[in-house]
């Protein structure tokens, strides 16, 4: 149980972005984002939008209910 809480699992509110690598300043957009085929097949209940603040990259981050 310690394994598949503290090193498996990894609780994050918002990504990190792929572009300049932060978090601080990166900004929630929306959750309306309509789900790509791989986000479907393991179904993501939904697939939120962030943008960063400093290099303008946008990420996207699908929550999934298949573990």
């Amino acid at each position: 149980m310690v394994w598949f809480k503290e090193d498996f699992f990894k609780w994050i509110n918002k990504p990190s972005c792929s572009g300049c690598g932060t978090d601080a300043y990166i900004e929630y957009l929306e959750d309306k984002e309509p789900e790509t085929e791989d986000e479907k097949k393991w179904q993501a209940s939904e697939v939120e939008v962030y943008e960063c603040g400093l290099c303008n990259e946008q990420e996207r981050y699908a929550r999934y209910n298949h573990p």
